[in-house]
């Protein structure tokens, strides 16, 4: 059974720990910051300056509210 092959099994070991670094460092560093800023800019609630240049106010607001 190559699997349990004790020969090809270091390598394929440190092989996929090098992967698996790779992605999570991509995560921590790429794709969780963008996550973050794309919820903070949700987060923060639209100005009564703003919505007084829309036309429908009332439905901005029940959107606002779910």
């Amino acid at each position: 059974m190559p699997q349990l092959d004790t020969v090809t099994f270091l390598t394929q070991y440190i092989w996929t720990l090098i992967a698996l670094f790779i992605l999570f460092y991509l995560l921590v560093t790429k794709i969780l910051p963008q996550i973050e800023k794309i919820f903070k800019i949700r987060s923060t609630p639209l100005s009564s300056k703003n919505l007084s240049k829309t036309t429908d106010l009332q439905l901005i607001k029940k959107l606002l509210q779910l």
